[in-house]
């Protein structure tokens, strides 16, 4: 009842209160008949709050009910007090869940003159046995095709349907069901986020939901106001994901709306801002509206799903979301098949949560063992033997087999990587951040991910593909990859960045290059996330890695193999059924691979061998052979060299061999007299040399093995070289070289007690006795030198060498081995040459000399008449010349006349000294002697 306080009347004039049909767009609308004390027609309307509206003053956020009073005549009224009955039908007023010491009540009064007064009262509740108050919420998960009576098929796109009951207590006189405060749901694992989704669906600021930020310790949403009223809904189409409903016991007819796609507020998934849902209903005849907030965290590892939503303290028996299937739904489904839990927990108004409450779906459609069936694509892009080129390696995997997990992929022989033509290794702490120099570019990567018919693309085919950087050393092996994606654009969730690191090693045998995905991190709002092998959870999402295309393609990084041989690129798969289960399918994919036009290759290496005098018994012989292939030739398979007979192998060194067992489990165990050479390889793929021993190993012939252990730059081959001996002969085949192109092998057999090698005999020949003559200058005389020799000759040693070329050529060719230390002893006699040889012929005379080279020779003196001639180079010189006249006089008086000549020789070049020579010559008769 309403009772009236007017100044006509000192006693307050009861006025009964009806609950009366309301007209479309209202609640509850409350009739009340005054009999004229205050007028005829005034009229109470009860409002439902179900959101909590801007505006509305409300001390709590609490979402409420309120009354508004019309049509109040003009009539002085000095009070109106609002009684209801509890007893009358049940009570028409419920109290709060809640046991709050007091609560607020708030009045607005508006006066005839356009004065507003309000009036705030705090006031003891005086609620009690909160705890009392029953709740017992229960909810069921329901995938949508099961919904619509069809099977659920696993690892597909779906919808779902989550449904919540809220029994409530039927009896008027007992205490009422308490009002939910919180409702969390997990969804089962495995169901989760369909990252295919992204491109389908927009998302919806909360501008445009019409709702701004809860003030503090209000958990609701806050409904903006336009002009007094809710703010409209603006969200786009393509956000929209589902539909809401929730059923009252206090309307007649149910709230149903729409569940929208919310806007990222955060990079963290597992803050629940990253993933929202936000939730509008309305009951349009009752004028009631609702808008909450889903807040979806999503498990960083697992992917698992865990929604929560705050709610208004208000009364409801049921809630449905319904989120939409079909083929780019926002979900999806395990990939295993049968029950799939899900856990509720609801937290009411004054109470303690409910415990657990759990549901469960059934997944169906698999067969009874997951089939894992990967494909494998590669492409060469250029086919020649020996060429640069570039490579690409694909793989892919069917919707509803296990999840790419784990990767290595082993490339075809002597298809091969040049690391020195990468001029910056990433660091190891860049590679992992994702932030390599462009310098160690050396290819693109790329992925499709999600379940459904159209995977998503990452990156975006409008975007700049993922990146392959070469890396150092890592986890054990001598180089890495860092593969790199960008997932800053998933629709429009920012996903971060995606780093999967990859060793690169080699088979020390064959050199086949092996890439092995070992860790992954996702990496987002300063958040990481650590995977093993390839990774299965990017930002909460469960990535179900579809399709995975890695291009190799930096101009001459990748070389290709020189043989033409059918070969192949052999694969090893590790398939997951969740993001955190084992690793329980493995598969094996091969494509073939083949290069062409070997033979235009040339082929043509060159050998050259040394030896060194003297040998002996206790210290061998040695032996270095230096093999030098031509580069952009075909590579060395095989080649055989056989031993010349004078050197042999030492049979006591052969008993010495390392065993097969501790070879290959550590050749640095080996015996210390097994190891008999040294080796140094260097290659144009390398930065740097590959050098090591040689150890005699035993696998069990007749003759241990010869086998070269290199190492360098964080790479180990093994050069297996097969020996036998027959007839004294010892040879050596290194039958299977890798297909790799290198510059120069050297091998040493050096002396000392581990020797080898040992001479049968005298690698020099006897002593022989060589003559040679030359023209030196000694102190500016011309002198003949007379050399005699008597030395050991080296034997002329060869070793046939037999060169076998991958694609099949063969040429051979000896090998001639320069031997080193024969001695020999000298002697040496000298004789003048400058010594003129005079020829007198009458009046004139001839006179020859020697001359080291080119210049003057000039001739003069006392009785002749000077003369001279130029000396072309070096040898004999021969100049003419005649007597004086005074001379002649004395040569007709007396029949002879003698003179003193004077030789002399200018040399052209500075550095040759001047030479001289005085002689008597006579003309004409002798004189008689004295």
């Amino acid at each position: 009842e309403l009772e009236v306080l007017g100044p006509s009347f000192l006693t307050p004039v009861p006025v009964q209160i009806y609950n009366i049909s309301p007209p479309g767009g209202t609640p509850v609308e409350l009739g009340f008949f005054t009999k004229g004390v205050i007028g005829e027609n005034v009229i109470g309307y009860g409002h439902l709050s179900w959101h909590q509206e801007a505006g509305v003053p409300t001390a709590t956020g609490d979402l409420h009910g309120y009354i508004e009073a019309t049509g109040i005549p003009t009539t002085d009224i000095r009070g109106l007090t609002w009684r209801f009955d509890s007893h009358t039908h049940g009570g028409f007023i419920q109290m709060p869940s809640e046991c709050a010491s007091s609560m607020v009540w708030h009045v607005r009064a508006t006066s005839y003159t356009g004065e507003v007064s309000e009036l705030s009262q705090p006031t003891s509740t005086g609620v009690t046995d909160c705890l009392r108050a029953p709740f017992a919420p229960t909810f069921t998960t329901t995938p949508g095709p099961a919904a619509a009576g069809a099977e659920t098929q696993s690892d597909a796109p779906d919808g779902l349907t989550v449904s919540l009951a809220v029994p409530q207590q039927p009896q008027p006189t007992e205490l009422a069901t308490a009002a939910a405060k919180q409702i969390t749901v997990a969804l089962p694992e495995g169901l989760t986020i369909n990252p295919a989704a992204a491109d389908a669906v927009a998302t919806c600021s909360d501008s445009e939901f019409g709702i701004s930020e809860p003030a503090p310790g209000a958990e609701p949403a806050v409904v903006a106001e336009t002009e007094g009223a809710a703010a409209p809904i603006r969200c786009g189409q393509r956000s929209k994901i589902g539909s809401f409903q929730v059923d009252s016991p206090d309307l007649a007819e149910p709230l149903t709306g729409t569940v929208y796609l919310g806007s990222p507020l955060s990079q963290s998934p597992e803050s629940g801002q990253e993933y929202r849902i936000l939730l509008a209903a309305e009951a349009t005849r009752a004028g009631v509206g609702v808008r909450l907030v889903g807040d979806i965290s999503a498990n960083a590892t697992s992917g698992r799903l865990r929604a929560t939503v705050q709610t208004p303290q208000i009364p409801f028996s049921a809630a449905t979301i319904r989120l939409d299937g079909g083929p780019e739904a926002l979900l999806a489904n395990p990939l295993a098949c049968g029950r799939a839990e899900s856990e509720g927990v609801f937290t009411p108004f004054g109470g303690v949560s409910s415990p657990g409450a759990m549901a469960s779906l059934t997944v169906t459609g698999c067969q009874p063992t997951l089939p894992f069936t990967p494909s494998q694509s590669t492409q060469d892009h250029y086919l020649q033997a020996g060429a640069p080129t570039s490579f690409s390696i694909g793989f892919s995997r069917e919707q509803g087999q296990p999840y790419l997990s784990q990767l290595t992929t082993t490339l075809p022989e002597g298809l091969l990587g040049d690391i020195a033509s990468v001029p910056t290794l990433c660091p190891e702490a860049q590679a992992n951040a994702g932030q390599c120099p462009l310098a160690s570019l050396v290819g693109t990567v790329g992925t499709t991910v999600g379940s459904g018919p159209n995977p998503l693309a990452v990156p975006a085919t409008s975007e700049s593909p993922g990146a392959v950087y070469l890396t150092g050393a890592y986890d054990g092996a001598p180089y890495g990859l860092a593969m790199v994606v960008n997932a800053e654009h998933v629709g429009q969730f920012r996903l971060g960045t995606v780093v999967a690191r990859a060793t690169i090693s080699l088979d020390p045998y064959t050199a086949r290059v092996s890439i092995a995905a070992v860790k992954s991190y996702a990496i987002a709002g300063g958040h990481t996330t650590e995977f093993s092998g390839l990774p299965t959870v990017v930002g909460g999402v469960p990535v179900r890695l579809r399709a995975v295309n890695i291009s190799l393609q930096r101009p001459g990084f990748v070389v290709n193999p020189t043989s033409c041989q059918p070969l192949e690129t052999e694969s090893s798969l590790g398939g997951v059924v969740s993001a955190l289960s084992p690793v329980t399918a493995t598969a094996a994919p091969v494509t073939g691979f083949a290069v062409a036009h070997c033979g235009a290759l040339a082929f043509s290496p060159h050998i050259s061998a040394t030896s060194a005098t003297p040998t002996s018994r206790a210290a061998g012989a040695s032996l270095i052979v230096n093999l030098d292939p031509v580069p952009g030739q075909a590579n060395l398979k095989e080649v055989i060299l056989t031993l010349p007979s004078q050197l042999v192998a030492r049979l006591a060194q052969l008993q010495r061999a390392c065993t097969g067992a501790q070879f290959a489990a550590d050749p640095a165990g080996c015996p210390e007299a097994s190891q008999v050479a040294t080796g140094t390889l260097t290659t144009p793929l390398l930065p740097g040399t590959l050098t090591g021993a040689g150890y005699l190993v035993s696998h069990g012939g007749a003759f241990p093995d010869l086998d070269f252990v290199l190492e360098g730059d964080g790479v180990r081959l093994i050069e297996v070289g097969h020996t036998a001996i027959k007839q004294g002969i010892t040879s050596v085949t290194f039958a299977s070289l890798p297909d790799a192109p290198f510059t120069s092998f050297t091998a040493g057999l050096p002396l000392g007690p581990n020797a080898l090698l040992a001479a049968n005999a005298s690698l020099c020949t006897r002593a022989v006795t060589a003559h040679s003559r030359e023209l030196v200058l000694d102190h500016g005389v011309l002198t003949s030198v007379l050399h005699t020799t008597r030395r050991q000759v080296p034997l002329a040693l060869a070793i046939p060498t037999t060169f076998i070329a991958q694609d099949g050529a063969t040429t051979e060719r000896p090998a001639d081995v320069a031997v080193s230390g024969c001695s020999g002893k000298s002697a040496v006699s000298a004789a003048s040459l400058f010594s003129p040889l005079v020829r007198v012929h009458g009046a004139t005379a001839s006179v020859t000399v020697a001359v080291p080279g080119s210049g003057r020779v000039t001739i003069a003196g006392t009785g002749v008449t000077p003369e001279s001639k130029r000396a072309k180079g070096a040898g004999r010189v021969t100049v003419t010349v005649g007597v004086s006249a005074q001379a002649a006089r004395t040569l007709r008086a007396k029949g002879h006349v003698t003179a003193s000549v004077h030789v002399a020789f200018k040399p052209a070049l500075a550095s040759q000294s001047p030479l001289s020579a005085v002689t008597k010559v006579t003309f004409g008769r002798r004189p008689p002697a004295a």
